[in-house]
C-alpha cells in the first residue's frame, strides 16, 4: 500500500514537470513567433514608412504611426530578452512582470487610436463621435489600468531552471489575482463598440447611395478595413481571454507577445492604408513636392490639377483633362 502510494505521488510529480516543460515550450515559440512575425511586417513595410510617414510634415497620424510602430518593436523585443535569459535575479523577474502589464496595458490601447482615428475620419469629424471615442478610449484605459494594478499588486514571481541543457527556465507568476481573468473584457466591449459605428456609417452610406449606387471610395475603404482590422485584432484578444479565463495562471505568458503584436501590426497597416487612399483622392495633401495641386476657385468649388511625379523625381505637369477634378472648398483634410 505504501509503495503504491509513492508510486502515484512519483507519477503526480513527474506528470506537474511535463507539464510545466511543455508550457514554458508554448511561451517561449509563442513569443519568437510574434518577434518574427512583428519584424518581417516591419522590414516589409519599410518602403511605405519612408514614403508616407517620413517625407510627410507632422501630425497626429505621423506621430502615432511612429509611437505604435516602435514602441510594439521595442517591447516585443525586450520581452524575448529577458525570457531567454539563461539566469535572472528576483528583481529582474518582478521588473520584467510589471513591464508587460504595463506595456500590455499602453500599448493595447495605443493600437486602439488608429482604428478610432479612421471612424472619426470616416463620420467627418464629427464631434458627437468624437467625445464618445474618447469616452470608450478612457474607460477602457483606465478600466485596464485599474485591473493591472490590482493584479501587480499581490503577485509575486519567481525565476526556475530545469535544466541548462534543456534551455527549461522561465520567470513563473506567483500569487496571481483572479482579477487576471478580466483584462481583455474592457477592450473587448471598446471593439465591439468600434465596429458598430462602423457598420452603422456603412448601412447608413448605403441607404443613402443604394447597394450599387456611388458610394465614396474613401468611405468604402475605411468601412472596409476597420472591419479587417476589428475581426483579426478582436479575435486575438478573445483567443487571449479564452486561454487566461480557461488555462489558468500557468499560461498567462502565451498569448501575450502575439496579442501585442497583432494589435501593432494592423493599427500600422491601417495608418499607412489611410494616408495612401487620402493621398491618392487628392495628392495635394503631400507636404513635401512630391505632388502638387494648383487651385482655381469657381462657384464655392476648387479646380485642383493633379501633377504627378516621375520615375526621376520632376513633375509631370502634362496633364490630360480627365485629371482634373472637383471638389468642394470646405472640404475636410485627413486625419493623418
Amino acid at each position: 500500500m505504501a509503495s503504491e502510494c509513492a508510486g502515484n505521488l512519483l507519477c503526480e510529480e513527474v506528470a506537474t514537470l511535463a507539464q510545466a516543460f511543455r508550457i514554458i515550450q508554448w511561451t517561449k515559440l509563442s513569443n519568437l513567433s510574434a518577434l518574427a512575425l512583428l519584424s518581417y511586417d516591419f522590414i516589409v513595410t519599410l518602403d511605405g514608412e519612408y514614403a508616407l510617414m517620413w517625407n510627410a510634415s507632422f501630425g497626429l497620424g505621423k506621430v502615432l504611426f511612429l509611437a505604435i510602430r516602435y514602441a510594439h518593436l521595442f517591447t516585443i523585443i525586450i520581452i524575448n530578452l529577458v525570457l531567454f535569459l539563461p539566469e535572472a535575479s528576483s528583481e529582474v523577474s518582478v521588473s520584467w512582470v510589471r513591464f508587460q502589464w504595463v506595456a500590455r496595458t499602453v500599448l493595447a490601447n495605443l493600437a486602439e487610436l488608429a482604428l478610432q482615428l479612421g471612424i472619426y475620419a470616416l463620420y467627418n469629424k464629427n464631434r458627437k463621435i468624437l467625445l464618445l471615442l474618447i469616452t470608450s478610449f478612457s474607460t477602457t484605459f483606465i478600466a485596464m489600468l485599474t485591473l493591472s494594478i490590482k493584479v501587480l499588486l499581490h503577485e509575486k514571481n519567481s525565476f526556475y531552471d530545469f535544466g541548462s541543457g534543456q534551455d527549461m527556465h522561465m520567470c513563473v507568476p506567483i500569487n496571481l489575482s483572479s482579477y487576471f481573468r478580466e483584462i481583455w473584457i474592457p477592450l473587448l466591449v471598446h471593439e465591439a463598440l468600434l465596429l458598430g459605428l462602423v457598420l452603422y456609417k456603412a448601412i447608413e452610406s448605403m441607404r443613402t447611395h443604394g447597394v450599387r449606387g456611388s458610394m465614396n471610395r474613401i468611405t468604402i475603404f475605411l468601412v472596409r478595413d476597420s472591419v479587417m482590422y476589428f475581426f483579426i485584432v478582436f479575435i486575438t484578444y478573445l483567443a487571449s481571454q479564452l486561454i487566461w479565463a480557461l488555462g489558468g495562471a500557468n499560461y498567462i505568458e502565451i498569448p501575450v507577445c502575439f496579442a501585442i503584436s497583432m494589435g501593432g501590426i494592423m493599427s500600422q497597416r491601417l495608418l499607412l492604408n489611410i494616408r495612401q487612399q487620402f493621398l491618392d483622392y487628392n495628392p495635394a495633401l503631400l507636404s513635401n513636392g512630391s505632388g502638387s495641386s494648383l487651385g482655381v476657385r469657381k462657384k464655392g468649388l476648387q479646380v485642383q490639377m493633379r501633377s504627378r511625379t516621375t520615375i526621376d523625381g520632376t513633375d509631370d505637369h502634362d496633364m490630360p483633362t480627365g485629371n482634373i477634378m472637383l471638389v468642394p472648398l470646405k472640404k475636410a483634410s485627413p486625419c493623418v
